[in-house]
């Protein structure tokens, strides 16, 4: 009785060393979402397909695949690595964290874009090396900024506006145009003040210096 229960702990023990294992992975399949893992355990066996383990995949799909040569764990099904999942990539001597603080969530990319957020500061920041930013938004967008604001742009720019545009100043505006100024109009050109004021000479308005750099 004692001998049957040592050998059914033995097997159970082994199975469960096979069962999770950690690897490199050899080879990817982006259009169906599974890796091949080479496994150092089991002889450097390269396993079938498996599927990368996602955070949802019907309703709402998520997808991230991990590089070849990355380190993933996986759970193999069975004894052999015919059957499995790849749970994910894991950080190694080779391959360390971007960033060592508990309390931010920070997500890199090879090309240098980050973003990221600090809990303990309440700070969302990030920064996209190169490239283009696109977004299409279906219905009304509501912004609302309960701070300051300090909004730069670098180089030439086109604003588009496709239909009818109000803007409310509540507070008090200023204009610092530093360099020509031209307005063009294809149709009537209304202008209404209950006490116009001009002042002069030109003075240059402070706190517009570039923000500061958003912190890594």
């Amino acid at each position: 009785m004692m001998g049957d229960l040592v050998r059914r702990i033995e097997r159970l023990e082994q199975a469960q060393g096979h069962m999770i294992r950690v690897g490199l992975v050899t080879s990817t399949e982006p259009e169906t979402g599974m890796v091949r893992v080479q496994f150092q355990d089991a002889d450097g066996m390269v396993s079938y397909p498996f599927p990368v383990l996602q955070r949802k995949t019907l309703k709402d799909q998520d997808y991230h695949m991990p590089d070849v040569g990355e380190h993933v764990t996986c759970v193999c099904l069975g004894y052999g690595l015919e059957q499995g999942v790849c749970l994910g990539a894991i950080y190694s001597k080779g391959d360390t964290p971007p960033v060592a603080d508990q309390d931010k969530r920070h997500v890199e990319f090879q090309d240098g874009t980050w973003f990221q957020y600090d809990r303990k500061n309440h700070r969302l920041s990030g920064e996209i090396a190169s490239g283009e930013v696109r977004l299409k938004i279906g219905q009304d967008v509501h912004l609302t900024l309960e701070g300051g604001a300090n909004v730069r742009i670098e180089g030439d720019s086109v604003l588009t506006f496709g239909g009818r545009i109000d803007a409310v100043l509540e507070g008090e505006v200023d204009v610092d145009l530093r360099e020509k100024i031209r307005v063009r109009r294809r149709k009537e050109l209304e202008t209404w003040t209950d006490s116009p004021v001009l002042a002069f000479p030109y003075e240059p308005l402070e706190g517009l210096d570039a923000p500061e750099e958003p912190e890594k």
